[in-house]
């Protein structure tokens, strides 16, 4: 009895609501000093409706556990599995569910997890009400939402919410169809089984483009298992599902598929012009001695074909991330077709003709606002770029950074490859902002950002 694991299971309703129940199921696995999440919750969220579930060895225990952690004996199941879960021989974690949605977190997250579900809550019966926990862009001059939490997006007009997109089960039978053939039925039911009990496998939707004619282009990605019953590996499997977020309907899945081996595609990018799309790659294994590491790939959809084909283009990271040590860390590209930027380097890139160019910030003003880059060169400096526009009309690219508290504003003319101005943008701080200032993507002069009390701002930078 000396040592317990509190493995938390939290049950939202699918309406933004929590459930009547929340579930901790403990094990005798870990450290008993755990049990301070526990009391840390009950502090906090004295209001959740808790069930303790333990397995049933240790209901012979029943008054000693119960008078050692101060439960109420009329919320205690003694049960050897809750809803599918197993109460023995798990790790400390959480579990919490919204939306149809699961996501894992380490027990000592207990509190914050909690909190991002209150959240979610909050987003799920209000119109126009987020939090910092929620992602936003813009697209054809409309906005819409990413909640981190269930992964919903959420597709506003005129300010007011229209549609929800969530991952469907078609998105995920489309993709085995395509991956397994007439023998896909049996590896799809085999799959939901094994993340119904392992959320870390539910599959996901990560990226989207939001389109003029009511259609959305999702980046998902699900599992497939490569090897016998005895080895098996769990394996990413990325899809493109071009869905009608009006009548509700699949019009497009294709699966990607990538032919040099030596890299994999993820989900830090994902970008189209026309029929072709854009997305990041990493290679997989990555020692000192690399130096041309690729990180951006594209492939061109075909009318008839079921799969995309993705093929690496030459771009390679730029030096900052050698010289950092950070490689595909901090390696989220931006994309505003034609123009790439990834967030600390000074780098632009063209997938149109191959070229790239390295924009001169304004270094006497990064050196006098963040004394971080007082004392070195260019090449050193720190910032962070959060988002970029390419403006075709004046063939200059728009980028939003940030150092030192200050966000910065530049424009760069790729035709004279000339700054024109570098500056800071004074009527945005971090004390007044909700998250960080992104370009409307339809009007790309544009600069548009959330204050905290959820008005919405636009700043032109022309």
């Amino acid at each position: 009895m000396a040592k317990l694991v509190w493995t938390c299971v939290f049950m939202v309703a699918c309406c933004g609501s929590f459930a009547k129940t929340n579930y901790i199921l403990l094990s005798m696995n870990d450290c008993i000093n755990c049990t301070a999440n526990l009391h840390a919750l009950r502090t906090v969220f004295n209001d959740y409706n808790w069930t303790v579930v333990m397995p049933s060895d240790y209901r012979s225990d029943s008054a000693t556990i119960i008078h050692r952690y101060k439960l109420d004996p009329n919320k205690i199941i003694w049960a050897d599995t809750i809803d599918g879960y197993p109460t023995t021989g798990m790790s400390s974690k959480i579990i919490v569910t919204t939306n149809n949605s699961t996501r894992q977190f380490p027990l000592t997250n207990a509190i914050e997890a909690l909190k991002l579900l209150k959240e979610n809550a909050a987003l799920e019966n209000n119109n126009y009400t987020f939090t910092e926990r929620v992602t936003y862009s813009f697209s054809n001059g409309e906005l819409s939402l990413t909640n981190r939490i269930s992964k919903h997006i959420y597709l506003y007009e005129k300010e007011i919410r229209k549609y929800t997109v969530g991952y469907k089960q078609e998105f995920l039978a489309a993709a085995y169809q395509v991956q397994f053939g007439k023998e896909y039925t049996k590896n799809l039911e085999k799959y939901i089984k094994d993340y119904s009990k392992l959320p870390a496998l539910e599959p996901q939707i990560v990226k989207y483009i939001l389109n003029e004619d009511s259609t959305i282009d999702l980046l998902t990605y699900c599992y497939i298992y490569e090897g016998d019953s005895t080895d098996r590996l769990a394996k990413k499997l990325f899809s493109v599902v071009v869905y009608n977020y009006v009548t509700e309907n699949i019009t497009k899945s294709v699966n990607l598929t990538i032919k040099d081996t030596a890299y994999g595609i993820n989900e830090a990018a994902f970008c189209k012009k026309g029929n072709k799309y854009f997305f990041s790659i990493n290679q997989l294994g990555v020692s000192d001695t690399d130096t041309a590491l690729k990180f951006l790939s594209s492939g061109t959809l075909k009318e008839g074909s079921n799969t995309l084909d993705v093929t690496l283009l030459d771009f390679t990271l730029p030096d900052e991330y050698i010289d950092k040590n950070c490689y595909y860390n901090f390696c989220d590209p931006f994309i505003s077709y034609p123009m790439v930027m990834l967030p600390i380097a000074n780098t632009l890139f063209n997938v149109e003709n191959n070229k790239s160019y390295n924009i001169p910030f304004n270094e006497k003003l990064l050196k006098e606002n963040d004394p971080m880059n007082a004392s070195v060169d260019q090449s050193k400096m720190q910032f962070h770029i959060f988002d970029i526009s390419y403006h075709l009309p004046s063939k200059s690219i728009f980028a939003i950074y940030f150092t030192n508290q200050n966000y910065y504003l530049l424009k760069y003319n790729v035709a004279y490859k000339r700054l024109e101005y570098d500056r800071i943008l004074s009527e945005i701080t971090t004390a007044n902002i909700l998250y960080h200032p992104v370009f409307d993507k339809k009007n790309s002069t544009n600069v548009l950002f959330f204050t905290k009390d959820k008005k919405l701002h636009t700043y032109l930078a022309e």
